[in-house]
């Protein structure tokens, strides 16, 4: 994917995706070494697997952005 000089938002919005992607298989690694059904494990943590603020912060930083320029945070 290429990027150009505006497009930080796009940029850290893929940051993000692949935040979410590294969470959801460090989930499936800690449902399996449980003995946990992943789809069961992601059902009872419904609404509580988010993207940690630090790493939003570290994303943002990456960026040269604040979270007030990113979204409020």
């Amino acid at each position: 994917m290429h990027f150009d000089g505006n497009d930080a938002p796009l940029r850290l919005a893929d940051e993000i995706r692949k935040e979410i992607k590294r969470s959801h298989k460090n989930l499936y690694r800690l449902a399996h070494e449980a003995r946990m059904d992943y789809a069961k494990l992601r059902g009872f943590m419904e609404g509580e697997i988010t993207v940690p603020r630090s790493s939003l912060l570290k994303l943002a930083s990456k960026l040269g952005m604040s979270l007030q320029q990113i979204g409020k945070g």
